[in-house]
């Protein structure tokens, strides 16, 4: 399976502020201090995570990285520059030389430190967690909820519950309103396609679990126990709205974050033994209502609905979504966006398909069919895998997979640049290496076709 690493804009993966000054050789070292001085407490956040001697990197380029845990077995070592191939926020699989590295670029915020466990996390994720049934795809049929306005504005208020059980003081309260929360949004999913109940489950079962452990490591490095808390709320009353990308991206993805990290949040205060289970697919919806267990209060959904107010809430959003920017509905409509094309396809033998690792920042991501993402305002978007080294950036990008390969789509207003590989086609497969700064490729074998309106390369790793 690819490993994927998405930051979609600024609203779902919160990202820390550019500092005034680039982050010093001491802030570099101290950040890790603090990681090696809790790596006991950060081990105890889930089964498996960060074992000792966790191989990382903090670096930031106009500074140096400081190589720690594993990847520095006789201590904390400091490296002048740049990090080699580091071009993204943060690096899974870096090569240091031990596997298993994670590299974050850092300035100086604990909410870089957040991103570093959250990433981690799905590092993790990918041998000890399985899902069971459908939901994966990142796509969401949004044709199979009829009223658009009705379930955000429900789903909604359920955050609100969630931002009032995390902050309830009283343990009793916070069981009442956990309770009050889940029937809610059984009452929400009852009516729709069990489809979207599942794909909803699924984005917290993942994301959910990642962003509860990245939040949780930055409330231990920052010596904060009560910060996961509020980091948690503060997802909750995210204007979801706010966010490029469109109903599945926002109301979805987006929502899962917070949403998935208060269940979890809910279940540890609970104080029930869960993780195995979510390990192992369950739902994290499904757990919290078997932890509250069967004497666990019920309201009449309906009344709690108007108590909330979700007649005037409804209205609301029915005018933010009709002000809200179209995303694609399909893969041909964004391709037509732009005249020309891209078009750069990894074959990868299925032996290999572990090894492809990508990762983007883009404003904004449409889910289409078919494990196809529509991305608008790039900032960069990176795939690796043996020899393949591909970097695109200021660009709108269809990413998707072909088989156990990948293919990136760019659309272009002229070929300008592009000359040297247009004049490759139809020949042998050869090395290719251009760096046009919003475009660099290093592979050892190409093969280029040349389209009326498209250039295609094909590559080996």
């Amino acid at each position: 399976m690819m490993r994927l690493a998405v930051v979609v804009g600024a609203g779902l993966l919160a990202a820390s502020p550019a500092s005034a000054d680039p982050t010093s050789r001491r802030d570099l070292e101290a950040a890790v201090a603090r990681i090696i001085a809790h790596q006991d407490a950060l081990s105890r956040l889930w089964p498996g995570f960060w074992p000792e001697g966790q191989p990382f990197i903090i670096h930031h380029p106009e500074t140096g990285a400081v190589f720690a845990g594993d990847a520095a077995p006789e201590g904390p070592e400091f490296r002048p520059g740049a990090l080699p191939g580091a071009v993204s926020s943060y690096e899974l699989d870096y090569p240091s030389g031990v596997v298993n590295t994670v590299a974050l670029k850092y300035d100086g915020d604990v909410a870089d430190l957040e991103t570093l466990f959250h990433e981690q996390f799905h590092d993790h994720q990918t041998a000890a967690f399985r899902w069971l049934g459908e939901g994966s795809d990142e796509f969401v049929d949004v044709s199979l909820i009829p009223d658009l306005a009705g379930f955000a504005a429900a789903a909604e208020i359920e955050r609100r519950i969630l931002a009032e059980a995390l902050n309830a003081r009283r343990p009793d309260d916070r069981r009442r309103l956990a309770a009050r929360y889940l029937t809610l949004r059984h009452h929400r999913l009852s009516t729709l396609d069990p489809a979207v109940a599942t794909a909803e489950a699924y984005r917290e079962w993942s994301e959910g679990t990642a962003e509860y452990v990245g939040v949780s490591g930055g409330a231990i490095v920052a010596g904060r126990p009560d910060r996961a808390r509020a980091r948690i709320v503060e997802a909750l009353r995210r204007d979801l709205n706010d966010a490029p990308g469109g109903f599945s991206i926002n109301w979805f993805r987006g929502r899962a974050y917070g949403v998935g990290a208060a269940l979890a949040w809910l279940l540890d205060d609970l104080g029930v033994d869960w993780r195995a289970d979510i390990e192992t697919g369950a739902h994290l919806d499904a757990r919290l209502a078997q932890a509250l267990g069967e004497g666990a209060a019920q309201s009449d959904p309906v009344a709690l609905l108007r108590r909330y107010g979700h007649h005037r809430l409804r209205q609301e959003m029915a005018g933010k979504l009709a002000r809200a920017p179209l995303a694609p509905s399909s893969r041909e409509e964004f391709l037509a966006g732009a005249p020309l094309r891209l078009a750069i396809h990894v074959a990868v033998p299925p032996v290999r398909a572990s090894e492809l690792e990508m990762s983007f920042h883009a404003a904004g991501m449409t889910p289409l069919p078919d494990q196809v993402l529509a991305l608008t305002d790039v900032s960069y978007l990176t795939v690796r895998i043996g020899d393949v080294n591909l970097w695109i950036s200021d660009r709108s990008v269809l990413t998707e997979m072909v088989g156990t390969g990948a293919r990136q789509i760019v659309l272009l207003s002229s070929f300008v640049g592009l000359e040297p590989l247009a004049a490759a086609a139809g020949g042998e497969p050869a090395p290719v290496d251009l760096d046009l700064g919003w475009f660099r490729l290093k592979a050892r074998a190409a093969t280029v076709e040349v389209l009326e309106n498209e250039i295609r390369l094909h590559l080996v790793p």
